[in-house]
């Protein structure tokens, strides 16, 4: 028998497994539309949820990091949407006033991940922006609004981190040309 301790560094050490998160993704996600109801029912979802929460990662490598913090945001924002029954924007949890510096969706203190209790504001600024320097970050943590870039239909995993993040970016990038239009003054 496996002594706890025993248990605890082999955790410690292991890739976090994404897998469950990865088949929830595949199943209720579609060109980037989320069911979000289908999330909502599954228990396979909550114990994800309930994983992120007691993760280790003081062994883990940089992109097994990176990998667990994006899915941890996308998780975290898919149950924020759920928490709060809000289906027409996100924008209407926790609403702010124009420019005032109140609440809003994303400074709500409920993301438990790696030990702690952030929100999400926290989960892309605090750790996301400053640990890594990785700036098609803005192509894969989805805030859930109709200008976020489309959700991928699995989840982010270390040693694919780099071939996902490129598809991510191209495909947000080919995907709203229209929204991505500069248009260069004649000079």
């Amino acid at each position: 028998m496996l002594s706890v301790v025993l248990v605890s560094a082999l955790l410690a050490t292991a890739p976090f497994d994404h897998s469950s998160f990865d088949a929830l993704l595949r199943a209720h996600v579609r060109d980037g539309r989320v069911d979000y109801d289908a999330f909502a029912r599954s228990g396979a979802f909550r114990s994800y949820l309930a994983l992120l929460g007691a993760a280790r990662l003081e062994n883990a490598g940089a992109s097994e990091r990176l990998a667990f913090w994006i899915n941890a945001y996308n998780a975290w924002t898919i149950e924020q949407v759920n928490r709060h029954g809000e289906r027409a924007s996100i924008r209407n949890i926790r609403p702010t006033l124009g420019e005032l510096p109140l609440d809003g969706p994303w400074s709500e203190r409920m993301v438990e991940a790696a030990g702690r209790k952030l929100t999400l504001d926290e989960v892309e600024h605090e750790i996301v922006r400053k640990e890594f320097a990785e700036p098609r970050i803005h192509f894969a943590l989805v805030c859930a609004a109709v200008s976020c870039p489309a959700l991928r239909a699995e989840a982010y995993a270390g040693g694919r981190l780099e071939e996902q993040l490129e598809d991510q970016a191209r495909s947000f990038l080919v995907r709203t040309p229209a929204a991505n239009r500069v248009d260069v003054a004649a000079g």
